[in-house]
């Protein structure tokens, strides 16, 4: 079947104008922090994992609300419905190096900002450093004190992670 130039022109123009009616991408500056620490906790890398994997463990460090039965992050996938700042969402574990490296993200139902989350476990003679990355988009620019706060709530998070990894 051979199509007319006049037909041939008319189906292109409407392909280009359909693209262009549905190309709505836009770019949206984000703000974002940043925050990072790490701590000598007198135990050994297996002993940090097993507090860093135990939803229960990990969140009441962090001051996360998990309200569910007692569940490991251990695989890429697992995920659990947290409350973290007031907001309701997924936290999903996305890469495990056993012992080693573990990285979760955080997205709250309301979808305002997505939060990453990096914990690094090294030997060091007895003890194991844990080093704590997180970073996170946010809606709008944080004061300095709303920041101060954050900082001060991480290392009290730190501190609380070692006491459980001590059996404190």
């Amino acid at each position: 079947m051979q199509r007319s130039p006049l037909f041939m022109l008319v189906t292109l123009s409407l392909l280009v104008v359909g693209a262009n009616g549905f190309a709505q991408v836009a770019n949206k500056k984000l703000t974002g922090q940043s925050f990072s620490g790490e701590i000598t906790i007198n135990a050994s890398p297996q002993a940090v994992w097993a507090v860093l994997t135990d939803v229960q463990k990990v969140g009441s460090a962090l001051g996360f609300e998990y309200k569910g039965v007692a569940k490991k992050l251990e695989k890429v996938g697992d995920s659990v419905q947290l409350k973290v700042w007031g907001d309701a969402g997924t936290y999903i574990l996305i890469y495990a190096k056993p012992g080693s490296e573990l990285r979760y993200v955080w997205e709250p139902d309301n979808a305002t900002y997505i939060c990453q989350e990096r914990w690094t476990l090294a030997p060091s003679g007895k003890s194991t450093k844990l080093t704590y990355e997180e970073r996170y988009t946010e809606s709008g620019p944080q004061t300095a004190e709303a920041i101060a706060e954050q900082v001060k709530s991480y290392n009290q998070a730190l501190a609380k992670v070692k006491a459980l990894c001590e059996g404190k």
